[in-house]
């Protein structure tokens, strides 16, 4: 009878570990679950990264990392308004970090809420000086905000954006173009054509340039050098 007595709870605690193997799923700890949200991240699998790094939130709410993680996650799903509520909360608890208001500078001006985007990166060009790229993408940003600007017949402040994307990045010939562009619809046709001669200088073969300054010497009653445009931009499209 001893014996038998101590068999049976011996029976019983594997009976039980048996059964706790084969029901219970195992345990993933946080770094476990960031380890393989950062590998599906640098493959661009977004949506089942921004899965794993909400399943790592839930262990830990307040981690900047895994909300900076998830709201680039969400910026490329195209849900601008989640991302910007994750980096927002990152930002609030790492302020440091100037990735986290890049991301969140491309989230606003998918929003076309430009002022809050230009602000965004004003803060992360001030925090990267060294970084060409990110003055590249604040003037992109100026530009594109002076296109919708242009398209609503807002060429003042159009041509205002553009002075600060040349300013951000003067080495970009499309840049001179489209703000001599705001200069002729403001009837500014000596600046027009300014601009439109510093982009033939960077730009020589592209046709458009000519045919654009061309339109401005028109109006600037200059008709021979404007022919001279006209043709030229012939000669470039093989006309």
């Amino acid at each position: 009878l001893i014996a038998g007595l101590l068999i049976l709870p011996t029976v019983m605690v594997a009976g039980r570990f048996i059964a706790g193997r084969s029901d219970a799923p195992p345990a993933v700890s946080f770094n476990e679950l960031m380890a393989v949200a950062k590998t599906n991240l640098l493959h661009k699998h977004f949506a089942v990264a921004e899965k794993e790094f909400t399943q790592a939130l839930t262990l830990d709410p307040r981690n900047t990392e895994a909300l900076k993680s998830r709201g680039f996650c969400r910026l490329n799903l195209e849900i601008p308004e989640e991302a910007i509520a994750d980096l927002t909360q990152a930002h609030q608890l790492d302020p440091v970090d100037p990735m986290t208001l890049k991301y969140r500078a491309l989230a606003y001006a998918a929003l076309r809420d430009f002022l809050r985007a230009i602000t965004d990166y004003k803060a992360v060009a001030e925090a990267m000086t060294e970084a060409s790229e990110i003055k590249q993408e604040l003037a992109s940003v100026y530009a594109i905000r002076s296109h919708e600007r242009f398209e609503n017949g807002q060429f003042s402040e159009a041509a205002g954006d553009m002075t600060e994307a040349i300013r951000l990045a003067p080495e970009s010939p499309v840049n001179y173009h489209r703000r001599g562009a705001c200069y002729f619809r403001m009837g500014e046709y000596q600046k027009a054509y300014d601009d439109l001669t510093v982009a033939i200088g960077k730009e020589p073969h592209k046709p458009e340039h000519y045919d654009n300054r061309g339109q401005i010497l028109q109006r600037l009653e200059r008709n021979d050098e404007a022919e001279a445009d006209f043709k030229k931009a012939r000669e470039l499209r093989g006309e």
